[in-house]
């Protein structure tokens, strides 16, 4: 939901970082396409590739 009200204030790009699957999984079925990229990770653990990838 947050990233519907995002997108409705001009935000151009979003990521979604999650820890649990499920949430990922729902993100896909409610709200296809709204995110440009979205990973099931640990944020405080990413590895340099995922944050490379979310900083460019």
């Amino acid at each position: 939901m947050l990233g519907e009200e995002l997108k409705k204030h001009g935000v151009s790009r979003l990521i979604g970082v999650v820890i649990i699957p499920e949430a990922y999984q729902a993100t896909v079925r409610d709200r296809p396409g709204l995110y440009d990229a979205y990973y099931v990770e640990d944020f405080t653990t990413l590895d340099d590739e995922v944050t490379e990838d979310i900083a460019s």
